[in-house]
């Protein structure tokens, strides 16, 4: 068709005020508006619908006057009426006549005593083949709506749907927006967002609080000025990595007035404007740190005040063995032997949670010396051995027969490898094997226990070995947590490490090594 001028001054002028608004509500009633006065339509509407087909948004002329409908009322439109049809076949629709055609919900002014016939258009809304909505003129006669009138409106809609569009996307921005601003401001960790320079951009109001400094303070430092970052080399390699790219940690913040406030820090890659920047966001840690310091010094008072009447214990132990009748397999020496193990398995517990402690606070307490693997590996055997019958389980030791002394302090290592064979031997099914290898090298000495368990899952194989840690099932044995985490500080005290291998249904193999000293071969 072509348009006549006004109908190409309407259209450059539609398309003129479309553009200079990006906010939805004005987008619906500016569309509304300016088609009602082309088509001098005495009612129209215009009803935007969402992904389901449902009114989100909706306006109403009727005799020049707008009106925000209910948006009940305009899902019953959209069930009978017009604007339902145009909607479900996403097509115009021309009713030249209202009285003559189904498409037409009547209405009891549409009666002949009333206004009577009218006619009207229906058009949808389409941008990139998305419905975003429906507009229905009505003129108060039949046929004063036309072909003419309909391919006008259609082109309006045309550019309609697309400022719908882009209203709406810019509505869903704005509301993510405000809700990242309103996460962002409110949160109770401090937020720092940074160039990848370490220029602070921005910071949220809790950042202000912990510091101490002001937000504009803040906005003209560097990030080194606020956290010691040149202890963490990962932070440098951020800038290279994918957005994300998390890096984790506890350090502390420097405050005004020269106050530390210790922190758990995880920084992460962010985009900003197409541009990337650093989101490092802390949460402040002082409570949990007090916690555990007075957990730690409560620990260590318990654990020295055990040691008293553990002694006295092992002291009465040995005058009843000397007490006690000496034929061998009677009841009181089952007894005996019952109780000895208990109190050994108790000092140990106690020594391995004092070493924790001393081990934390860096002090040396680790003697080596050469010791004799053989009769190292009897006592060890000897501990576990009642354990491992219980369970009617095989216990094997495997070494080189060249391997006579070792390099480590006894008492620590053996309880580290007790440790190890006893967690196997509690995860392990009856009936099951488990083994402890030796195995040197040229610089040292790899030590493995192996076991038929359950296995370990990928992510909690660091964590075990975390004091307080354990595995979470319901079968699982319950204890404290702290045997792996005094093997890990016993090992490491050696220069060693200690690490897990296992596989879900098969079994586990906790190693760890040791250095030889090679300043004197036995």
């Amino acid at each position: 068709m072509d348009y006549n001028r006004n109908s190409l001054e309407l259209l450059y002028r539609v398309s003129r005020e479309l553009a200079d608004t990006l906010d939805l509500q004005q987008v619906v009633t500016q569309v509304l508006s300016l088609s009602v006065k082309y088509a001098g339509a005495e009612r129209a509407s215009l009803i935007l619908v969402d992904e389901h087909q449902q009114p989100t948004n909706a306006a109403l002329i009727i005799n020049g006057q707008l009106i925000q409908p209910d948006l009940d009322e305009m899902a019953l439109t959209l069930e009978n009426g017009l604007a339902g049809w145009v909607m479900r076949n996403r097509e115009y629709a021309l009713l030249l006549d209202t009285s003559k055609d189904d498409r037409w919900l009547k209405r009891p002014d549409d009666e002949k005593n009333q206004s009577g016939a009218k006619s009207a258009i229906g058009i949808p809304l389409l941008a990139h083949d998305k419905l975003e909505g429906v507009m229905t003129m009505v003129h108060g006669k039949p046929n004063q709506l036309d072909e003419a009138d309909a391919e006008l409106l259609r082109a309006i809609a045309s550019q309609a749907g697309i400022a719908v569009k882009n209203a709406r996307l810019h509505q869903s921005l704005e509301i993510a927006h405000q809700r990242y601003r309103n996460l962002f401001n409110h949160s109770i960790d401090s937020i720092f967002i940074t160039a990848l320079d370490n220029r602070i951009i921005e910071v949220n109001q809790q950042a202000a609080l912990t510091t101490g400094f002001s937000m504009l303070q803040l906005c003209k430092m560097n990030m080194d000025q606020v956290h010691m970052i040149q202890e963490h080399e990962e932070i440098r390699e951020l800038a290279k990595r994918p957005l994300d790219s998390l890096v984790s940690y506890e350090s502390e913040i420097k405050g005004a007035e020269e106050k530390s406030i210790p922190v758990e820090v995880n920084v992460q890659g962010v985009l900003i404007d197409n541009e990337k920047h650093l989101q490092w966001i802390m949460r402040d840690i002082s409570e949990r740190k007090a916690l555990d310091s007075v957990r730690e010094d409560m620990i260590g008072m318990i654990y020295h005040d055990l040691r008293s009447p553990l002694a006295n214990i092992i002291s009465s132990l040995d005058m009843l063995e000397m007490l006690a009748p000496q034929e061998p397999g009677t009841s009181i020496h089952s007894i005996y032997s019952i109780a000895t193990r208990s109190t050994e398995r108790l000092q140990r517990l106690i020594s391995s949670l004092l070493d924790i402690q001393r081990l934390e606070a860096g002090e040396n307490i680790v003697k080596q010396t050469w010791v004799p693997l053989k009769g190292f590996l009897e006592e060890i055997e000897e501990s576990v051995e009642p354990s491992v019958t219980s369970k009617q389980q095989i216990f094997s030791i495997k070494k080189p027969d060249e391997l006579q002394e070792v390099w480590l302090d006894e008492d620590m290592i053996k309880r580290v490898l007790i440790n190890l064979v006893e967690n196997a031997n509690k995860y392990s099914p009856v009936e099951s094997k488990i083994e402890l290898r030796i195995q040197p090298s040229d610089q040292e000495i790899r030590f493995t226990v192996a076991d038929n368990g359950p296995g370990i899952e990928q992510k909690a194989r660091e964590r075990i070995f975390n004091k307080f840690s354990r595995l979470q099932a319901s079968n699982f044995p319950k204890g404290i947590g702290l045997g792996l985490a005094f093997c890990k500080l016993a090992v490491e005290a050696h220069a060693g490490k200690i690490w897990v291998e296992s596989e879900l249904e098969v079994g586990s193999q906790f190693i760890f090594t040791l250095p030889i000293n090679n300043d004197r071969q036995p």
